[in-house]
């Protein structure tokens, strides 16, 4: 159902719905509906992100190809990470899987939102050297978009809280680690992407291994030091 009406909203094209129905079907079976439904959050910001000022993007030629139709490449990069996390709490049910979905869920979340809302307002600057740069350049970054980055990761941390996914200290860690996580990305694009070393797909995927594994060790620390 969820593949279904994503296509039919034009989030996703064909292959795109199958990729995104795997997704979900891999998150459930192995953890549950209510991980399926953070990432579902994800994925409803991420659309309403996408749409945000469309027209303006157009006129700036910075809006996502296909209109924002998401292909299997992007579903894959983006959601590859949170699948293994989730196959790794099923097998385990080591809460530092909790942590580790969340964090590249969440940045995952940051970097959309950060992108397609920060690319609308002010003139964004390059992440290595804080130099002005053309709206929709990699690396950019922006006031404006910084904060949407900081409200993605906090909302999609907020519903994993919600739906008794995470506790309060991988909440924090989610928020910072998805914050941090948006950054790389930006970083990882500025420094490989820019130079055609890699895709969007792969700056994506690193940069949402980085956030899950930022969480991930963020958690384990505050874990230590409360005993």
């Amino acid at each position: 159902g969820f593949s279904y009406f994503a296509y039919r909203l034009k989030t996703a094209d064909i292959p795109g719905l199958f990729s995104a129905a795997l997704v979900g079907v891999l998150l459930i079976v192995f953890a549950g509906i209510s991980w399926f439904m953070i990432m579902l959050s994800f994925f409803i910001l991420g659309a309403i992100a996408t749409r945000f000022h469309m027209d303006y993007k157009k006129s700036l030629h910075v809006e996502e190809e296909k209109g924002g139709v998401r292909g299997y490449v992007n579903v894959f990069a983006n959601g590859l990470v949170s699948v293994c996390a989730a196959v790794g709490y099923g097998v385990t049910q080591h809460p530092a899987f909790v942590a580790a979905y969340l964090g590249s869920v969440a940045t995952a979340a940051a970097d959309t939102v950060a992108g397609e809302i920060g690319v609308c307002y002010g003139k964004p600057r390059l992440i290595t050297t804080m130099q002005p740069v053309r709206e929709g350049t990699n690396g950019g970054i922006s006031f404006v978009g910084e904060l949407a980055g900081l409200f993605g990761a906090v909302f999609v941390s907020t519903s994993a809280v919600l739906l008794g996914v995470a506790d309060f200290s991988i909440f924090v860690a989610a928020v910072i680690g998805g914050f941090i996580g948006t950054n790389l990305d930006s970083l990882l694009g500025e420094l490989y992407e820019n130079k055609h070393l890699w895709g969007n797909a792969g700056t994506n995927f690193l940069a949402t291994l980085g956030g899950g594994l930022v969480t991930a060790l963020l958690w384990a620390i505050v874990s230590f030091f409360s005993g």
